[in-house]
């Protein structure tokens, strides 16, 4: 695939911002193999068609976005919420395709300090997966972003075949057992405002984590983060997805200046299987 807080104020407040970075780690998956991470990784990535078995029209997922002391499990204050859905779609008259939706604002009380909401539309189409068209709509104190960009009107984008960082999330997600061995480290890239960005994941192997659906035997992944403003290195943010073909995000956990961002999953509906 080819798509290359010292206070509360300042906890939404870079432009690579938090909800941005949500929504790398919520599609940060991995193979239904179990994995250790050891010093020297083989290196896979990703440039083949992908075939669609863990999502489907009308999956939506919920998140609970919340923040508190770095390594507590979970977070006292409750920050935000983020949606994210999938339908269905048939464009240019008869091509079958996917509308991917995510949208994610603070709450009241963090909006008073800053009120941050973002959202992402994007259409892939249903056999390779591909970003067709791509829009978001940011807000971030009295910083505005609205982008709209038709990847097939791009020369350079469609000839590599580049994902939105949306559509990349989603066709992360159908990664099979087979593309992944033990020691796996992945790379990809992603298309977001105006620029092509390279990343990886590591597979830390698999664990069972209490949640509120009970025992969830899950996929243990290391997204690298961008160091800088938010955070003080590239290492230490996690992320559950389920051990699955679905690889639904189930927890995540950002360290950023001051503190950690806890992500737990709160509702789904209409994934392939029970969760």
């Amino acid at each position: 695939m080819n798509i290359k807080i010292t206070n509360i104020k300042n906890l939404f407040s870079a432009r690579n911002s938090l909800f941005l970075l949500l929504i790398i780690a919520f599609f940060s998956v991995f193979s239904t193999k179990s994995a250790i991470y050891y010093s020297f990784l083989q290196k896979i990535e990703i440039k083949t068609p992908l075939k669609n078995k863990c999502f489907q029209n009308g999956e939506k997922l919920k998140y609970k976005i919340s923040y508190g002391p770095k390594n507590s499990g979970s977070g006292l204050l409750f920050a935000a919420n983020a949606y994210l859905e999938v339908k269905e779609v048939i464009i240019n008259d008869s091509t079958p395709a996917y509308s991917l939706s995510a949208h994610g604002k603070t709450n009241t009380i963090f909006s008073w300090f800053m009120k941050v909401s973002h959202k992402y539309k994007t259409i892939i189409n249903a056999e390779e997966l591909y970003t067709i068209e791509h829009t978001m709509d940011i807000q971030e104190g009295k910083f505005f972003n609205n982008e709209h960009v038709v990847f097939q009107n791009d020369s350079s984008l469609w000839a590599r075949k580049t994902n939105d960082i949306l559509g990349a999330g989603y066709r992360l997600r159908t990664i099979t057992p087979e593309k992944l061995t033990l020691k796996d480290t992945l790379f990809f890239s992603y298309y977001y405002d105006g620029a092509v960005y390279s990343s990886y994941i590591l597979n830390l192997g698999e664990e069972t984590i209490n949640t509120k659906f009970g025992k969830i035997n899950t996929i243990k992944c290391s997204p690298l983060l961008e160091k800088g403003r938010m955070f003080k290195k590239e290492t230490g943010a996690y992320v559950w997805v389920t051990a699955d073909e679905m690889h639904v995000p189930i927890k995540i956990e950002l360290p950023i200046l001051v503190g950690s961002i806890y992500v737990t999953l709160a509702s789904y509906e209409n994934t392939l299987y029970d969760i």
